[in-house]
Protein backbone atom coordinates (compact mmCIF):
# COMPACT_ATOMS: atom_id res chain seq x y z
CA UNK A 1 0.00 0.00 0.00
CA UNK A 2 1.24 3.33 -0.52
CA UNK A 3 1.37 6.42 0.95
CA UNK A 4 0.47 10.03 -0.03
CA UNK A 5 1.64 11.48 3.22
CA UNK A 6 5.30 12.40 3.19
CA UNK A 7 7.45 11.49 6.53
CA UNK A 8 8.19 14.37 9.34
CA UNK A 9 11.66 13.98 8.05
CA UNK A 10 11.56 14.72 4.42
CA UNK A 11 9.11 17.89 4.88
CA UNK A 12 11.75 18.57 7.70
CA UNK A 13 14.72 18.30 4.96
CA UNK A 14 12.03 20.07 2.52
CA UNK A 15 11.39 23.16 4.62
CA UNK A 16 15.67 23.04 5.43
CA UNK A 17 16.24 23.34 1.95
CA UNK A 18 13.51 25.92 1.05
CA UNK A 19 15.02 28.23 3.60
CA UNK A 20 18.41 28.07 2.84
CA UNK A 21 17.46 28.66 -0.96
CA UNK A 22 15.42 31.90 0.11
CA UNK A 23 18.30 32.93 2.42
CA UNK A 24 20.65 31.89 -0.98
CA UNK A 25 18.17 34.49 -2.99
CA UNK A 26 18.31 37.05 -0.30
CA UNK A 27 21.85 36.71 -0.40
CA UNK A 28 22.39 37.56 -4.20
CA UNK A 29 19.82 40.16 -3.76
CA UNK A 30 21.61 42.14 -1.23
CA UNK A 31 24.98 41.74 -3.47
CA UNK A 32 23.41 42.66 -6.50
CA UNK A 33 21.84 45.93 -4.69
CA UNK A 34 25.16 46.82 -3.35
CA UNK A 35 27.16 47.05 -6.56
CA UNK A 36 24.64 48.06 -9.02
CA UNK A 37 21.83 50.07 -7.48
CA UNK A 38 24.98 52.29 -6.00
CA UNK A 39 24.29 56.42 -6.17
CA UNK A 40 26.10 58.54 -7.30
CA UNK A 41 26.77 62.43 -7.33
CA UNK A 42 29.62 64.81 -8.93
CA UNK A 43 31.21 67.79 -7.79
CA UNK A 44 32.64 69.78 -10.95
CA UNK A 45 34.59 72.77 -11.31
CA UNK A 46 35.30 75.47 -14.17
CA UNK A 47 37.95 78.26 -14.54
CA UNK A 48 39.36 81.25 -16.94
CA UNK A 49 42.73 81.23 -16.77
CA UNK A 50 45.18 84.52 -18.07
CA UNK A 51 48.62 86.06 -18.65
CA UNK A 52 50.20 88.70 -17.03
CA UNK A 53 50.83 92.20 -18.46
CA UNK A 54 54.36 93.59 -17.72
CA UNK A 55 54.32 97.95 -18.31
CA UNK A 56 56.82 99.98 -16.86
CA UNK A 57 55.88 103.32 -17.96
CA UNK A 58 57.42 106.60 -17.73
CA UNK A 59 56.70 110.61 -16.94
CA UNK A 60 58.45 113.81 -16.35
CA UNK A 61 55.82 115.49 -14.89
CA UNK A 62 54.07 112.26 -12.87
CA UNK A 63 50.87 112.95 -15.05
CA UNK A 64 51.89 112.05 -18.21
CA UNK A 65 52.89 109.02 -18.94
CA UNK A 66 54.33 106.92 -21.80
CA UNK A 67 55.72 103.00 -22.63
CA UNK A 68 59.35 104.34 -23.66
CA UNK A 69 59.69 100.66 -24.90
CA UNK A 70 62.51 101.63 -26.56
CA UNK A 71 64.96 104.09 -28.02
CA UNK A 72 62.89 105.25 -30.66
CA UNK A 73 59.90 105.71 -28.09
CA UNK A 74 62.40 107.08 -25.25
CA UNK A 75 61.46 110.40 -23.18
CA UNK A 76 63.60 113.53 -23.78
CA UNK A 77 64.47 115.58 -20.49
CA UNK A 78 64.38 118.98 -21.93
CA UNK A 79 67.92 120.48 -22.99
CA UNK A 80 67.73 123.25 -20.84
CA UNK A 81 67.61 121.07 -17.89
CA UNK A 82 71.35 120.22 -17.62
CA UNK A 83 72.45 123.32 -19.79
CA UNK A 84 75.66 125.30 -19.36
CA UNK A 85 77.32 123.49 -16.01
CA UNK A 86 79.79 124.88 -14.70
CA UNK A 87 82.44 124.33 -11.99
CA UNK A 88 80.79 122.81 -8.95
CA UNK A 89 77.30 122.68 -10.21
CA UNK A 90 74.91 120.41 -9.48
CA UNK A 91 71.87 120.21 -11.17
CA UNK A 92 68.51 117.81 -10.49
CA UNK A 93 65.58 116.70 -12.49
CA UNK A 94 62.75 114.53 -11.20
CA UNK A 95 61.36 111.46 -13.79
CA UNK A 96 58.65 109.03 -12.73
CA UNK A 97 58.06 105.25 -13.35
CA UNK A 98 55.22 103.41 -13.28
CA UNK A 99 54.04 99.91 -13.29
CA UNK A 100 51.13 99.50 -15.14
CA UNK A 101 51.34 96.09 -15.09
CA UNK A 102 49.03 93.49 -13.74
CA UNK A 103 51.85 92.29 -11.55
CA UNK A 104 54.61 93.48 -8.83
CA UNK A 105 57.32 94.28 -11.13
CA UNK A 106 61.47 93.94 -9.97
CA UNK A 107 63.33 96.99 -11.65
CA UNK A 108 66.57 97.42 -12.37
CA UNK A 109 68.18 100.74 -13.60
CA UNK A 110 70.84 101.31 -15.92
CA UNK A 111 72.29 104.71 -16.59
CA UNK A 112 74.51 105.35 -19.42
CA UNK A 113 76.57 108.92 -19.25
CA UNK A 114 78.66 109.48 -22.67
CA UNK A 115 80.29 112.46 -24.11
CA UNK A 116 83.12 114.40 -23.43
CA UNK A 117 82.07 115.98 -20.36
CA UNK A 118 81.93 112.41 -18.49
CA UNK A 119 85.20 111.03 -19.96
CA UNK A 120 88.52 111.36 -18.44
CA UNK A 121 90.33 109.40 -20.44
CA UNK A 122 90.89 112.20 -23.03
CA UNK A 123 94.35 113.95 -21.71
CA UNK A 124 94.66 116.27 -20.45
CA UNK A 125 90.85 115.92 -19.51
CA UNK A 126 90.18 114.58 -15.65
CA UNK A 127 87.35 114.90 -12.99
CA UNK A 128 84.70 114.66 -15.83
CA UNK A 129 81.12 115.81 -14.42
CA UNK A 130 79.13 112.17 -13.10
CA UNK A 131 75.37 111.34 -12.62
CA UNK A 132 73.77 110.06 -10.20
CA UNK A 133 70.11 108.71 -8.99
CA UNK A 134 68.41 107.85 -5.99
CA UNK A 135 67.18 105.16 -7.37
CA UNK A 136 67.27 101.98 -5.39
CA UNK A 137 66.39 98.65 -6.85
CA UNK A 138 63.47 96.50 -5.78
CA UNK A 139 59.67 95.52 -6.52
CA UNK A 140 57.15 97.96 -7.50
CA UNK A 141 53.45 96.78 -7.12
CA UNK A 142 51.02 96.88 -9.57
CA UNK A 143 49.72 100.56 -10.48
CA UNK A 144 52.72 101.96 -8.02
CA UNK A 145 54.83 104.69 -8.87
CA UNK A 146 58.25 106.18 -8.08
CA UNK A 147 59.80 109.57 -8.27
CA UNK A 148 63.56 109.51 -9.14
CA UNK A 149 65.66 112.42 -8.63
CA UNK A 150 68.42 112.02 -11.74
CA UNK A 151 71.49 114.76 -10.76
CA UNK A 152 74.58 115.43 -12.66
CA UNK A 153 77.07 117.04 -10.97
CA UNK A 154 80.97 118.58 -11.90
CA UNK A 155 83.75 119.18 -9.27
CA UNK A 156 85.10 122.36 -7.99
CA UNK A 157 88.29 121.91 -9.99
CA UNK A 158 86.27 121.04 -13.09
CA UNK A 159 89.08 121.91 -16.10
CA UNK A 160 88.94 125.00 -18.46
CA UNK A 161 89.23 121.69 -21.17
CA UNK A 162 85.88 120.87 -20.36
CA UNK A 163 84.12 124.35 -21.60
CA UNK A 164 81.91 123.84 -24.74
CA UNK A 165 81.99 120.47 -24.55
CA UNK A 166 78.74 118.26 -24.34
CA UNK A 167 77.39 114.65 -23.33
CA UNK A 168 74.66 112.23 -23.36
CA UNK A 169 72.99 110.33 -20.34
CA UNK A 170 70.55 107.37 -21.00
CA UNK A 171 68.94 106.36 -18.29
CA UNK A 172 66.96 102.62 -18.48
CA UNK A 173 64.45 101.39 -16.09
CA UNK A 174 63.97 97.13 -16.71
CA UNK A 175 60.65 95.79 -15.33
CA UNK A 176 60.41 91.80 -14.52
CA UNK A 177 58.18 90.06 -13.03
CA UNK A 178 58.26 89.74 -9.39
Amino acid sequence: MSTSTTSPERRKRRRTAVRLGIAGLALLGIGAAATSAAWTDDAWFNASAGSATIELQGSLDGQTWSDADNAAAQITIPASTFKDLGQGDTKTVDIQIKNDSTVAVDVAEAVDATGAIFESSQAPLNDPATVSTNFTAGSLAAGATETITVTVTTPNSWSDDYQGKTGAITLTYTGTQA
